[in-house]
């Protein structure tokens, strides 16, 4: 994509303000030049990152604000979106970079730590799990490199779910302003914002399954293999491999459920991980693991991210055109009537010109009338519409002419796609959609806390004579089934019929 010139000579600028910083202390690999040279890169390239990302914020307020630029507004951020693409592009392999840097470091100096651990009383227990005796005499360096999530990994995955939130706000502005679009040019230059958007998501979802997934599938089959290995009693590997039959259940509804599948389902991972992990230190009697791992248990949220997905529908839109009678453009057989359009929202205005009981033979008894329309009506009648105005008067005016004519013209209106009558009422009633609430049998903490995040009404409903809890109304089965989940499997969706 070609950047427009102006905005190219000021992101060099932007770019020359930062200068490669100091590497972040790291007693580990602070000696490794290779590590230090790409951590001063990351640092360098994550401030343009944020910079970039605040230009185009300003540029996004000034594009609400300012309509009749609003054109260069939105070349401007496109150009801005494909810096940022490729800055997160060169993020990512960095990243890759310095995690295979820290897992070449942990395999050659894994040795040396037992070594000097074992000769250190104070060694004999960790509060970090990995560092003790037991695990690094039953876990391959391979393994543990995999397994062992630097500071660094940590750190990444963090600032990529905040990102990620960030992101999903901004999905769902550019959404509810295409809904409430004027017209196509501007509903086109969100959908080119939107695009944009999505395709930030999409590497997003990528840099951070990158690096969650390898570890999460190491250390499910790892911890799982050592509990076995101390025998540990049957209740408790129940208990854990049911949670995890409950996890890959999740995980295969998450694409329908979840904005994001990958970022909704790692709270619950990491969770599940960590009650394995809490599990072995107490088999273990590793007091200080098990103490900090439930600490780190009490601070998971699981629903972090588990954000209902957003959805934008494609809008119908008409060119408001004029009629005109005798001029350059006509309907013939190289450009025939086209079928009626009405758009989903807003109002138009057209011109009912005639009705027949079957399609006319020849287009002369529309006497180079143009544009028209027809439709088919319900009993195989045709029907024919002139013009296309977004206001009565125009309309009205056009009527004028077309009875001049000789047609027993008259105004059409539509609202949001429904044919108005003369009282300004839809000839065909708005059909009520079905809403969905989530039911369950009883009431908990934890359940409360979800019913009242969601913002819907907590009521008590008779269900098959017994008493139930429900939340909604719902108008997307979707949302209802991400409550449903959130609450559990004793949850379940029933539909409600508005229009009873």
């Amino acid at each position: 994509m070609k950047l427009n010139k102006s905005i190219y000579i000021f992101v060099i600028f932007l770019c020359c303000l930062y200068k490669p910083g100091q590497a972040q202390d790291n007693s580990a690999l602070e000696n490794n030049n290779a590590y230090t040279t790409l951590l001063e890169q990351e640092k360098t390239l994550s401030k343009q990152q944020d910079s970039i990302q605040q230009i185009i914020s300003q540029k996004r307020d000034a594009l609400a604000k300012d309509e009749q630029n609003r054109n260069k507004y939105t070349t401007e951020i496109t150009n801005l979106e494909t810096i940022l693409f490729d800055i997160r592009a060169q993020l990512g392999k960095i990243a890759s970079q310095l995690n295979a840097l820290e897992q070449e470091y942990i395999l050659k100096n894994l040795n040396n730590e037992n070594a000097s651990n074992e000769n250190d009383p104070s060694a004999i227990q960790h509060k970090h799990l990995l560092a003790n005796k037991f695990m690094k005499d039953n876990i391959s360096k391979e393994e543990m490199a995999i397994m062992n999530m630097s500071p660094q990994k940590i750190s990444e995955l963090k600032a990529l779910g905040e990102e990620y939130l960030q992101l999903y706000e901004e999905k769902k502005v550019l959404a509810n302003n295409y809904q409430n679009a004027p017209d196509k040019q501007r509903a086109d230059s969100i959908l080119l914002l939107w695009d944009q958007t999505l395709k930030s998501c999409k590497q997003l979802e990528s840099d951070f399954s990158a690096i969650w997934e390898p570890v999460y599938s190491l250390k499910y089959d790892v911890y799982r293999r050592l509990l076995d290995k101390i025998s540990a009693p049957t209740q408790l590997t129940e208990t854990l491999n049911e949670k995890s039959r409950n996890i890959r259940s999740e995980e295969s509804e998450a694409k329908s459920l979840y904005d994001s599948a990958p970022l909704a389902m790692y709270p619950a991972q990491r969770l599940l991980m960590t009650e394995y992990e809490s599990a072995l230190a107490e088999q273990l009697g590793l007091s200080q693991a098990k103490d900090s791992l439930n600490k780190v248990i009490s601070s998971i949220d699981k629903n972090m991210y588990a954000l209902s997905p957003i959805h934008l529908s494609q809008m119908k839109f008409v060119n408001f055109i004029p009629i005109t009678i005798g001029g350059e453009k006509v309907h013939n057989e190289e450009n025939p009537i086209p079928e009626l359009t009405v758009p989903t929202k807003g109002s138009l205005f057209k011109i009912e010109m005639a009705t027949y009981s079957k399609e006319p033979t020849s287009y002369s008894v529309f006497k180079k009338v143009y544009p028209i329309e027809y439709t088919i009506l319900p009993d195989g009648k045709y029907r024919y519409y002139a013009g296309s105005y977004n206001n009565r008067e125009e309309a009205v005016k056009a009527n004028t002419r077309l009875r001049q004519y000789g047609f027993k013209a008259r105004v059409i209106e539509w609202k949001d796609g429904y044919e108005l009558d003369e009282n300004g009422k839809p000839i065909i009633p708005i059909p009520i959609s079905d809403a969905y609430r989530v039911v369950f049998p009883e009431m908990t903490d934890a359940i409360r806390k979800i019913v009242a995040d969601s913002d819907k009404e907590l009521s008590r409903i008779d269900v098959d004579g017994k008493t139930m809890y429900a939340v909604g109304l719902f108008n997307e089965q979707s949302e209802a089934q991400a409550i449903a989940s959130q609450i559990g499997s004793s949850a379940q969706i029933i539909g409600v019929d508005l229009s009873e």
